[in-house]
């Protein structure tokens, strides 16, 4: 179980191929540097971000993912 002081968060989200996590609640932008808080494991700042600052850059991942069944 993670406390509050060392949380784990699943990153499912595609705007994390543009984020490098840094401490806390804080994720640094690949392209800018630029420190953005995603309180409470919400990504909604870092999608804002890329979509605002950096509007050339595409969200989805270069390579599609395969379930192999």
């Amino acid at each position: 179980m993670a406390s509050s002081t060392n949380q784990f968060y699943k990153k499912r989200s595609n705007v994390w191929n543009h984020f490098t996590l840094t401490n806390g609640n804080m994720a640094k932008c690949n392209y800018c540097n630029e420190k953005k808080s995603f309180s409470g494991g919400s990504t909604g700042n870092l999608l804002r971000h890329i979509k605002t600052k950096h509007v050339t850059v595409p969200l989805q991942r270069s390579t599609p993912q395969v379930l192999i069944l």
